[in-house]
């Protein structure tokens, strides 16, 4: 029972970070497209590939 709740706890876990990330991905492409300095550009470019 324990190793059930166990596998239950870290599927829900999994789920819950991939929608953050999920948002973070999707809130950093969006700045990406409306950031107008280069240098903006670049700090969100490298952020989106370390997400």
């Amino acid at each position: 029972m324990k190793k059930v709740f166990l596998l239950l706890l870290v599927f829900v876990f999994s789920q819950l970070t991939s929608l953050g990330q999920d948002t973070a991905v999707l809130a950093l492409k969006t700045a990406l497209q409306k950031a107008k300095e280069d240098t903006t550009r670049l700090r969100l470019h490298l952020a989106l590939h370390a997400a």
